[in-house]
C-alpha cells in the first residue's frame, strides 16, 4: 500500500559551517511547528537537510551531489509548493570536483594542461593497475562516454591528505576549461559550488515561486579578528564574485517578498568566530510564517477536492508511476486492445505469479486504452494503493461513484433508499454496469483483486459479473498464490470455476530477447543513459533466463545502472 497522505518535503539549502546557527534553529524553533501544523490537518512534514546526513561512504564515492539533487527531485515531486528554501551568508561555500566528465569536454580540458605531471593527476594511466597516479577514468558505459573521479582509498580516505590533492586538482581543471572558453553550461561543474548547483535545480531551473531565500549579513567583521573570519567570509575575490552574483541571480528571478535580509553580529570564538543568538528568533520567526502560510494555503487547496477526486487522483498519479518506462508483452496488450474493441462478453482476467508484472502491464494497458479508444469511458482501480481501495464495500461504492459522474447516472445520495450494506452497493454496482446507455462505452480495470480483504466474501467473486454487456469491458488482474491455505488463493480458484480459457491470459517468463530488449530501453533511457559491456550483459542474460520475470530486470537496472565499463563483472 502506498503513503496517499500528502507530504510537504522542505529542501534545506545553505553553506555549511557558517550557517550551523540558523539550521539548529530552524530544527529546533520551527520545523517542530511545522509538523504540528501538518499533522493536525492529516499531512506530513519532512526537512530535507543533507548538511547533516550524507555518509562518508557516499563521500568517498563523490556521490554527494548526486545524493543532494536526487533528494531535491523527491521534494519537488512530493510537494509543488513550497519545497525549498536556501540559507546564504557571506560564504559562497565548498565547491566540489565534478563527479563526472563528458569524454568530449575532458579531452578539450587535457589539451589545455601543459604540465605533464598535471595530465598525470588528473587522467587514470590504463596501462598501470593503480592508474598512475591519476584520478579520472573513462567510463565507457556511460552513454555517451564520460571520465569518473575514482573513490577515496586509502591515504586518501583521511580529509587533510585528500584536501590539498583536491585543490590542487580543482585548480588544474578550471584553469584549462577557462582556457578552453568553455560557455557557462559547461563551466559549470567545475566552478560552483555545491549551494549554487542546489540553487540551480531548486529554483532558476524549477518555478520561482516555490522557493525561499533567507540573506545574512554580519555587521560587526571589522570587530572580529582577521585570521578568525574564514569559516564565515570569503577572501579570495573570485569566490566573492561568485556569491554575488548568485545573489543577484535571485533577485532577478525570486518574487521579493520571498526573500528576507536579516543581520547578525559576529563574535570572537575560540580558533574561529560565531555569530550571537540575537537574530535567531526573528529569523524563526519569518520562516515559520512563510512556510506555514504557504503550507495552509496549499492544504486548503487539497481539502476543496472531494473524496472521490482524491480517490480517483491517487490511482491515477500509481498507474502513471508503475507505467514509466514500461516495454514488452506486446502479444499481450494486442490480445486486450482486441478484447476491449470486439471481445467477448465476459470479463477478462490476467494472472500470474508474483513478479511476472501484472501491475505495471495493466497501467500500460490503462494509458494505451486513454489514447487508443476515445470513446470509452476509463475507470480503474488497483487494490491496495489507498487504504480504502482494499475494502470490497469501499471499492465497489468508489466506482458507483465514479460512474455516476461519468455517465450521468442519478446520484445514490439523492435517493431516499440508498442503503451502505454490501449486498445493495454490489446489486448497484451491477446495475450500473448493466444499464449503461448503448451510445456510450465502458472499460474498467481492476488490479489485483487477490489484495482485497476477506471481508463481505470478496476472494468468493460473487459481486464481479460473469457476463457484461456489449458496450462494457472489464478487464482485472490476480496473482496465482502457491500457497493453497492462503484465503486469497480463492480469487484464482473460482476464477477457474466459472471462467474459460478465452478469457484468461497468464503472464509467461519472458523470453532472453525479450529481456535484453527491456533491460537495454531502461539502461538507454536512464538519467543519464548507460550501456554495458558483453561480459556483463552475457551475465545478466544467464541469471534472468532461470526464471523470466520482470521484477528481476527492474532489481537488475538498479544494479547495473551504476555498473562502469572497468568494473567487470559483479562479485
Amino acid at each position: 500500500m502506498i503513503n496517499t497522505t500528502r507530504t510537504f518535503r522542505i529542501f534545506v539549502s545553505s553553506t555549511f559551517d557558517d550557517m550551523k546557527a540558523e539550521r539548529n534553529a530552524l530544527q529546533e524553533r520551527v520545523f517542530p511547528k511545522l509538523r504540528k501544523l501538518c499533522r493536525d490537518n492529516g499531512c506530513r512534514f519532512q526537512a530535507i537537510d543533507l548538511r547533516w546526513s550524507v555518509t562518508d561512504e557516499a563521500s568517498k564515492d563523490h556521490r554527494t551531489m548526486d545524493i543532494c539533487l536526487g533528494e531535491l527531485k523527491r521534494c519537488q515531486d512530493a510537494t509543488p509548493h513550497p519545497n525549498f528554501i536556501v540559507l546564504l551568508g557571506d560564504r559562497y561555500g565548498y565547491r566540489p570536483l565534478p563527479a563526472r566528465i563528458p569524454a568530449d569536454e575532458f579531452d578539450t580540458v587535457i589539451g589545455f594542461i601543459d604540465d605533464k605531471k598535471d595530465r598525470k593527476l588528473i587522467q587514470w594511466d590504463e596501462n598501470k593497475s593503480d592508474g598512475g597516479g591519476g584520478w579520472y577514468r573513462r567510463d565507457d558505459n556511460a552513454d555517451p562516454a564520460e571520465y569518473v573521479l575514482q573513490p577515496l582509498t586509502g591515504i586518501y580516505e583521511d580529509w587533510d591528505t585528500w584536501k590539498p590533492v583536491e585543490k590542487k586538482i580543482h585548480r588544474i581543471l578550471l584553469t584549462a576549461a577557462k582556457k578552453a572558453k568553455f560557455d557557462d553550461i559547461q563551466i559549470e561543474k567545475f566552478e560552483r559550488s555545491a549551494t549554487e548547483l542546489e540553487c540551480n535545480d531548486g529554483v532558476f531551473k524549477a518555478k520561482s515561486d516555490l522557493a525561499f531565500c533567507y540573506f545574512r549579513t554580519i555587521t560587526n567583521y571589522d570587530e572580529i579578528d582577521e585570521h578568525r573570519r574564514d569559516a564565515f567570509f570569503e577572501k579570495d575575490e573570485e569566490s566573492q564574485l561568485l556569491l554575488k552574483n548568485l545573489k543577484e541571480r535571485f533577485e532577478h528571478i525570486i518574487p521579493w517578498a520571498q526573500i528576507y535580509n536579516f543581520n547578525a553580529v559576529g563574535q570572537n570564538h575560540d580558533e574561529t568566530m560565531a555569530v550571537t543568538d540575537d537574530h535567531l528568533q526573528a529569523l524563526c520567526d519569518r520562516v515559520e510564517t512563510d512556510l506555514s502560510q504557504t503550507i495552509q494555503s496549499e492544504i486548503d487547496r487539497i481539502e476543496k477536492q472531494t473524496d472521490l477526486e482524491k480517490e480517483i487522483k491517487a490511482h491515477s498519479e500509481f498507474r502513471h508511476e508503475r507505467a514509466k518506462g514500461f516495454l514488452g508483452r506486446k502479444s499481450v496488450i494486442s490480445e486486450i486492445q482486441e478484447y476491449i474493441r470486439e471481445g467477448i462478453n465476459h470479463p477478462l482476467v490476467l494472472w500470474g505469479k508474483s513478479g511476472s508484472g501484472k501491475t505495471a502491464l495493466i497501467a500500460e494497458c490503462i494509458g494505451q486504452a486513454g489514447n487508443e479508444f476515445t470513446d470509452r469511458k476509463i475507470v480503474c482501480r488497483f487494490v491496495s494503493v489507498t487504504p480504502g481501495s482494499i475494502n470490497l464495500k469501499f471499492l465497489l461504492k468508489s466506482i458507483c461513484d465514479e460512474l455516476e459522474r461519468k455517465l450521468g447516472f442519478e446520484s445514490r445520495k439523492n435517493s431516499s433508499d440508498e442503503k451502505a450494506d454490501i449486498g445493495s452497493i454490489t446489486s448497484k454496482f451491477n446495475e450500473y454496469l448493466g444499464k449503461i446507455p448503448d451510445d456510450q462505452k465502458l472499460v474498467l480495470f481492476i488490479d489485483a483483486i487477490d489484495q482485497l480483504s476477506i471481508e463481505h466474501g470478496a476472494h468468493a467473486l460473487n459481486w464481479l459479473p460473469k457476463d457484461t454487456k456489449d458496450n462494457v469491458r472489464i478487464i482485472v488482474s490476480v496473482l496465482k498464490r502457491d500457497d493453497e491455505t492462503d484465503p486469497a488463493g480463492e480469487c484464482l480458484r473460482r476464477i477457474y470455476e466459472y471462467h474459460k480459457d478465452d478469457k484468461l491470459i497468464e503472464l509467461t517468463p519472458l523470453s532472453p530477447e525479450e529481456g535484453k530488449e527491456i533491460l537495454l530501453s531502461r539502461l538507454k533511457n536512464a538519467q543519464p543513459s548507460r550501456k554495458l559491456q558483453d561480459e556483463q550483459w552475457d551475465d545478466i542474460i544467464k541469471k534472468f533466463k532461470k526464471h523470466g520475470m520482470p521484477l528481476y530486470l527492474k532489481v537488475a537496472f538498479e544494479e547495473a545502472k551504476w555498473w562502469k565499463s572497468y568494473d567487470g563483472l559483479p562479485e
